[in-house]
């Protein structure tokens, strides 16, 4: 029998998992979306369960997903305190920035947490998501998280919540880096006479095929791009002008900027 998922919010991320969820079989989903349009799109598309109000999702569901925006999560949890420990659902944040135990503090201290980071590619089944688990939170609920992630794509548990900035860093905004990249290689050759579409023909799979050779090789990045350099080559000279203008730095600096204000965020906006 399978456990009964809710959704407290009815956007993309939510609409995404949902879709990877129908896609492998679950057929117990209710949503919750202050905006009946969004919501109304939801039961059209998927067939979800429309919920009445939160209290009643928080009241009928297994498993509840927050997937709101971290400014006003404390606000839409503080009226469901009582219906989250009568009813100790695991919960599971997408909310950015919001640490555990403020998560704790709004639903009740014995409410299992997971804390996820999917990013934006889940929306073609192609993401990857950072999880942490809180204190209490069993193997088997894990394992029910784990089914629910990888329905959108990979899975990366980490041990300390801490280390959920850094996946904000690195995958969260990490697709915006590659876009930037990819960007920035279709007008550099657009600018020297290509077309615009063979260019970006040649940059997206280029950026596809790569990623597929990191992914199936069993060498590490550092072997792999050296074996590229031929001495003299145009690899080793593009390579090496990269590394003079600083591409290396600045996608430390962009990552550590992301961190850092994930985790301002969190002070910000935490109980």
């Amino acid at each position: 029998m399978q456990n009964s998922i809710g959704f407290i919010g009815g956007g993309h991320m939510t609409a995404a998992i949902v879709g990877g969820l129908k896609n492998n079989g679950y057929e117990q989903i209710m949503v919750s979306n202050r905006g009946q349009e969004k919501l109304a799109t939801l039961v059209d598309r998927y067939g979800v369960t429309a919920a009445r109000s939160n209290e009643e999702l928080v009241s009928d569901c297994d498993i509840v997903i927050l997937s709101v925006k971290p400014q006003i999560l404390e606000a839409v949890l503080e009226p469901l305190k009582g219906p989250f420990i009568e009813r100790k659902p695991l919960v599971i944040s997408v909310a950015a920035g919001i640490r555990c135990a403020s998560l704790r503090a709004w639903c009740g201290d014995d409410t299992s947490i997971v804390r996820s980071m999917p990013n934006t590619p889940s929306v073609i089944g192609e993401g990857v998501t950072g999880l942490f688990a809180f204190d209490g939170v069993s193997e088997n609920q894990k394992s029910l998280v784990n089914g629910i992630f990888q329905a959108i794509g990979e899975i990366a548990w980490v041990e300390n919540e801490s280390d959920l900035d850094l996946v904000t860093a690195l995958s969260g905004s990490g697709p915006a880096y590659f876009m930037l990249f990819v960007q920035s290689m279709i007008e550099a050759a657009v600018k020297r006479g290509m077309s615009a579409s063979a260019a970006k023909t040649l940059a997206l799979q280029t950026a596809r095929g790569t990623a597929g050779m990191i992914a199936h090789s069993e060498k590490e990045l550092p072997q792999m791009i050296e074996d590229m350099l031929l001495p003299g080559g145009t690899t080793e000279q593009a390579v090496a002008a990269l590394r003079q203008h600083g591409v290396p730095s600045a996608i430390e600096a962009a990552v550590a900027a992301a961190s850092e204000r994930a985790a301002q965020l969190a002070d910000e906006l935490g109980a």
